[in-house]
């Protein structure tokens, strides 16, 4: 009868590592994934805030006289970080060029109050004064400048 017994409880032991191991592998799982979400949002967290793009592009000449000034960003912008300070174009004739800021996502954009002269040089700068919506400066400021036709 011992045998018995012995193998009564080996397939007792069985059947409850058979019962815990979908457990165990559901919670293995649940881990995982839940680790690799955190990384992600902990990533997006993190990750630099960067310029991607701008128009008009550095060194145009003859650009439009009527032209926006816009700076696409890899991350939504604040817009409460977007101010004359913190993103601004000066013009070789008349300094600050004034104008409407306005934030719609990702881009910043400038809308002069007036157009460019022929011929004017225009700088723009974008300062580590702007900032993502997950509240990253911006990593490399950057200045750029074009020439208005």
């Amino acid at each position: 009868m011992k045998p018995l017994r012995q193998y009564s409880l080996f397939l007792k032991v069985l059947l409850v590592i058979a019962g815990i191991f979908p457990i165990i592998l559901l919670l293995t799982t649940t881990v995982t994934e839940a680790t690799t979400q955190k990384d992600a949002r902990l990533e997006a967290i993190l990750a630099p805030f960067q310029l991607s793009s701008y128009t008009p592009i550095a060194h145009a000449i003859g650009v439009a006289t009527d032209t926006n000034i816009t700076a696409t960003f890899d991350a939504d912008v604040a817009a409460d970080s977007v101010v004359s300070s913190s993103f601004a174009a000066h013009t070789a004739y008349g300094g600050l060029l004034t104008g409407t800021l306005s934030v719609a996502g990702d881009t910043i954009t400038l809308n002069p109050n007036r157009d460019l002269f022929a011929g004017e040089q225009v700088q723009v700068i974008a300062t580590a004064g702007i900032s993502s919506t997950g509240g990253m400066s911006l990593t490399n400021p950057t200045q750029w400048g074009f020439t208005a036709g």
